[in-house]
């Protein structure tokens, strides 16, 4: 899924067993799908039809690989992208997703990544805000599956300002502030990642702390 301003944008369709082209296919390879609570699984096991490894739902050899009743071969889809500061590409597994819509996971990443928190961390909290609660070793609720996270910044789809001294990606630094709140930021260094939802200033992120903070490219010096 995509974040765009903290708006989840998805980016594929789960692949589960009960969509009507997964479950011919399960069928002609000679498994059934069972429903067991609330998902639907493959010989009343794994919950999803396309997947990496679990070579047992893969062992009929008079089928090729893309007939199997799991199989690894991905749909592919192209979505178009700005890049800079305004959005994010979150790579997740099922598990992440057991307990948290799309808009749950960006909700919860999108006030720490503009807060200035490393994307490691925040990979981390978010992990743990969708992990089910536990007591004495056991779930207590729904939601226990597995979790990976991969967060991607990516980088500005095009550069209109090529060769210019303050540009996306370089190291500035703050002077002139003026304000109360302003000249604190003045003598700090920090890289630009694109234009700011205000017209003339840009999104600085603080190499001290983190912060991404709207300043005018006047107040800006290249280093």
């Amino acid at each position: 899924m995509l974040i765009r301003n903290g708006k989840a944008i998805p980016l594929s369709d789960d692949h589960k067993p009960q969509n009507p082209k997964e479950r011919s296919r399960i069928k002609e390879a000679g498994g059934q799908v069972v429903k067991i609570g609330p998902c639907h699984r493959i010989d009343g096991g794994l919950n999803l039809s396309r997947a990496l490894g679990d070579f047992h739902l893969k062992a009929n050899v008079s089928l090729p690989a893309d007939k199997q009743k799991v199989i690894a071969v991905p749909d592919v889809e192209r979505a178009s992208f700005t890049g800079g500061p305004k959005e994010l590409l979150v790579v997740g597994c099922d598990g992440l997703f057991e307990r948290c819509s799309n808009q749950d996971v960006a909700d919860i990443i999108w006030p720490r990544l503009k807060r200035g928190m490393p994307l490691e961390r925040i990979g981390k909290e978010l992990l743990h805000a969708c992990c089910a609660r536990s007591s004495k070793g056991r779930p207590i609720e729904e939601g226990t599956d597995n979790e990976t996270v991969v967060l991607i910044k990516l980088p500005l789809a095009k550069v209109d300002s090529d060769g210019a001294s303050v540009a996306p990606g370089k190291q500035v630094h703050i002077h002139g502030l003026e304000s109360q709140a302003g000249q604190c930021l003045n003598g700090q260094i920090g890289i630009i990642e694109g234009p700011s939802d205000a017209s003339g200033r840009l999104d600085v992120r603080l190499l001290h702390g983190g912060e991404v903070k709207s300043i005018k490219e006047e107040n800006l010096r290249a280093n």
